[in-house]
């Protein structure tokens, strides 16, 4: 099977020259919460986990038996944030229409695409991999 290796920078809409001190301030800040509880109560009906690693910014997906693996950056200037993504692509097809997607349609985020390409499923499977990828866990 294969995975998306995708690179998107994410930038608020509303608040254009806004300096975010992290992460978390961009996300907590812009996020529209009605989109997150609706991803939210889909990811259960479809068996989707979202764990977080001991790795800042870090989080692990388990979609069945596949893995992915979400990173987030804030960018140099600091008025947006950089989102590194390796998943299955059904994962991605459903995260980027009911979470990001509602988000660019709803005029609160702008998201540029810096890089995407399809990318073998061993990056993940392979066991060397997985304890970087978990951070030493397992």
């Amino acid at each position: 099977m294969q995975n998306k290796l995708i690179t998107i920078k994410i930038k608020s809409q509303k608040e254009l020259n806004k300096k975010w001190d992290s992460v978390s301030h961009f996300i907590n800040s812009t996020e529209d919460r009605s989109v997150f509880r609706k991803v939210k109560k889909l990811q259960q009906n479809l068996d989707i986990k979202f764990v977080k690693t001991n790795r800042n910014n870090e989080t692990l997906c388990y979609f069945g038996r596949r893995i992915g693996i979400r990173n987030m950056f804030k960018s140099d200037n600091g008025a947006s944030i950089i989102v590194t993504m390796i998943y299955p692509e059904q994962l991605y097809t459903f995260l980027y229409e009911n979470y990001y997607k509602p988000h660019i349609d709803k005029g609160i985020w702008k998201i540029d695409f810096l890089y995407q390409e399809t990318v073998d499923d061993e990056i993940i499977t392979e066991k060397k991999h997985y304890k970087s990828l978990t951070g030493g866990k397992k």
